[in-house]
């Protein structure tokens, strides 16, 4: 009899000393996930970049000291002397679908780049040499670009709707952007060195156009 009460007694001992363990592991385990959680909480949180908002398009703007709505479809600033910084507040106006600027001291159109619904643009006699912020104004069916400094026209190729096109007076030599303008009945190219070869491969990809070389 003493024999099995001292076994008893062993074994709630050890029942015990296992109960005490687990709480104690318990225990820490609690302490271990409540000290990441503090450390985590403690770490700076990284916030996605944000781009700046758009500026707000006014409602008017001063170009070459005139006042004029950014609701026009139709403007004409022809010869009025107008610099690369006049120009600048025409970004603004993307209604606009006529747009003339013959004859002004403009060497840089980037402030065009926008004007996608533009059919009519008129740029001769100005002093621009790069018109790659013409190159998304597929809506274009009338341009001009008459006796400017442009060397390079492939920025023209997708122009795909213009009907009548003018580069008299540049000093380019290859024209191969322009044999995919299907839709051109009438084509300037005078006064630019272009080969004889080049010209009868663009009679042939155009058969349908009026083409002056000369």
């Amino acid at each position: 009899m003493k024999k099995i009460t001292a076994l008893i007694l062993i074994a709630l001992a050890l029942f015990l000393l296992v109960s005490c363990n687990d709480d104690n592991s318990d225990s820490d385990n609690v302490d271990v996930a409540t000290d990441i959680t503090d450390l985590t909480s403690t770490l700076p949180t990284t916030e996605p970049p944000t781009q700046p908002p758009e500026p707000e398009r006014p409602e008017t703007v001063m170009i070459g000291g005139i006042e004029y709505s950014t609701d026009l479809t139709e403007l004409d600033l022809g010869k009025k002397g107008l610099t690369n910084a006049d120009i600048e507040p025409l970004k603004y106006m993307t209604n606009l679908k006529d747009l003339v600027l013959w004859s002004n001291e403009i060497s840089d159109i980037s402030a065009l780049k926008g004007l996608t619904n533009l059919t009519y643009l008129d740029l001769h006699f100005t002093q621009i040499s790069d018109i790659t912020p013409l190159s998304e104004m597929t809506n274009l069916t009338f341009l001009w670009l008459t006796h400017n400094q442009i060397s390079d026209i492939s920025p023209l190729s997708g122009l795909t709707n213009l009907a009548m096109l003018s580069l008299y007076g540049n000093p380019f030599s290859d024209i191969s952007a322009l044999s995919g303008l299907t839709n051109l009945t009438y084509l300037e190219l005078g006064g630019n060195p272009i080969s004889e070869a080049d010209r009868q491969a663009l009679r042939a990809a155009l058969p349908n156009c009026e083409i002056i070389f000369d």
